[in-house]
């Protein structure tokens, strides 16, 4: 009786196992906030985490700290700061539990099209190619929490159209929803992607006479995107920071940004090509899941067991997505990380193209089977994730640490990034801001310049680090204590010792 009992629950939730262990190795061996490394020195990563640690100690986001991207973002890294407060490993136990719901998406994705067993052999493939790209950077990028949502967005969607009324049902209208909102405030521009999933819900809600479900649906909708944003507003209002968050996060991102991408101050031509040539260079950062991503394409659109509801609901979503996330003619590498969730049509398209009728094999040779697949994508994983290379160092080696045992001589030290992003010397220091401008940023903002001047000027910070730059006139107050791989660490020379 126990024998059978434990038999049922493996055959009902294995996969769940399955697919959490292909989570653990890939995000183990490819994101650099895992214990395998030893520290994510990727700059983006640290502001997120100097910021979460700042709102963490009591200060206001935009108003008492600036940062370019949303909220929620950095109440993720809040949190990680409360696992582990001058590392990684908090950020690195959340990358798991947003790449477990990252892996059952692509999981119910692929058994829309194909059987479950080949589903489950294909999933560490799919992972391999979404978590191998040089588009993942180095872990923890914004991109990587909202790609889950995202994907299970598309299922949504998909197993909406693919009924025969194409109707989805209303908690996935709620959830997406929610989604949506979870997107807008960690970065906006990836909410594009759901505008263009309730437009496209709602035409296939009237194409098919849903006209009351159309409307309720947009309204089941927005109502979990405004319920999901309350906290949001709430926090800024409470904190009278409403008009810094607008400024900071919607019109400085807008305005501002606009103003140093590709294209920006070009003709209309210009600015196409801006974004052309921006989508163009995302298949160099992630050329892994486009290889996966054009034969796919290439098979949903002549594949007559794929109706035409579903391959307008793919590739309208494709296109919103491209469209919003290159919208502005920048081409950073982890831009394109998020289309990395329509590499599961190139797994359909395999697996079809292989058959779908052959025969049932026994559990254990399928067991066999699928651990050879994830050995051997993890084995090309450990040849081209570009992060490898830092596997295994002693984090003493790195320039961080040996600038945070200097600074840690200094009780309570204040430190300041000049006019860089993060260089991770406040992670490593376990150090809490106390300048609003904490380092530099992609934004032309005079302000950070400005203030970030005026506190070196005035010796308002024990340290200050400095990246490939030789600051003038600072020999008056601050000495030079190391230099290190491009980066100059000056010390107050009034400062406190211990």
């Amino acid at each position: 009786m126990v024998a059978k009992s434990v038999k049922s629950v493996y055959t009902r939730y294995g996969h769940f196992l399955w697919l959490a262990i292909c989570v653990f190795v890939f995000v183990t061996v490819c994101s650099t906030s895992s214990f395998l490394y030893p520290m994510n020195t990727w700059c983006d990563a640290n502001c997120f985490f100097t910021v979460g640690k700042a709102m963490a100690n009591g200060k206001i986001l935009y108003k008492d700290i600036y940062e370019q991207k949303g909220l929620y973002l950095y109440v993720l890294y809040a949190i990680a700061y409360g696992i582990s407060q001058q590392s990684f490993i908090g950020a690195y136990l959340l990358e798991l539990a947003f790449g477990f719901a990252f892996a059952c998406a692509v999981y119910r994705l692929l058994i829309l099209y194909i059987r479950k067993d080949a589903a489950l052999v294909l999933t560490p493939v799919l992972l391999f190619l979404s978590y191998t790209p040089q588009s993942f950077s180095q872990g923890g990028s914004a991109e990587e929490f909202v790609q889950p949502l995202m994907a299970w967005a598309l299922w949504f969607l998909l197993s909406g159209v693919k009924k025969r009324n194409a109707s989805m049902l209303l908690r996935h209208y709620a959830l997406a929803g929610v989604f949506a909102a979870f997107a807008f405030w960690v970065k906006f521009t990836m909410c594009g992607f759901f505008f263009v999933f309730i437009l496209v819900a709602f035409l296939f809600e009237l194409r098919n006479k849903n006209v009351r479900r159309a409307f309720t649906g947009a309204g089941v909708f927005a109502g979990g995107m405004v319920g999901a944003s309350l906290p949001a507003l709430i926090y800024f209002a409470a904190n009278g920071a409403l008009g810094d968050m607008f400024t900071a996060y919607i019109y400085n991102n807008i305005f501002l940004y606009a103003n140093r991408t590709a294209g920006a101050g070009a003709s209309v031509w210009g600015k196409l090509w801006g974004i052309l040539r921006s989508y163009l260079l995302s298949f160099r950062f992630g050329w892994q899941f486009y290889a996966a991503i054009l034969p796919g394409f290439v098979y949903f659109a002549i594949s007559k067991r794929v109706s035409g509801k579903e391959k307008a609901a793919l590739f309208a979503l494709y296109g919103g997505t491209v469209i919003f996330t290159f919208a502005g003619g920048v081409g950073y590498r982890y831009y394109g990380q998020p289309v990395c969730i329509f590499a599961f049509t190139g797994g359909v398209a395999l697996c079809r193209l292989m058959g779908d009728n052959t025969r049932v094999v026994k559990r254990d040779v399928f067991a066999c089977g699928a651990a050879a697949i994830l050995a051997v994508t993890v084995a090309l994983s450990l040849h081209l994730c570009p992060n490898v290379s830092a596997m295994g160092r002693d984090k003493n080696d790195l320039v961080q640490y040996k600038f945070a045992r200097i600074i840690n001589e200094t009780p309570n030290a204040t430190s300041l990034d000049y006019l860089s992003l993060d260089t991770g010397v406040y992670t490593a220091a376990g150090i809490v801001p106390t300048c609003k401008y904490f380092c530099g940023l992609n934004i032309p903002l005079d302000d950070i310049a400005q203030t970030q001047n005026r506190w070196v000027a005035e010796g308002k910070t024990d340290y200050v680090v400095a990246y490939n730059v030789i600051p003038e006139r600072w020999e008056e107050k601050y000495e030079l204590l190391m230099v290190k791989d491009g980066y100059r660490l000056y010390g107050l020379k009034e400062r406190k010792r211990k």
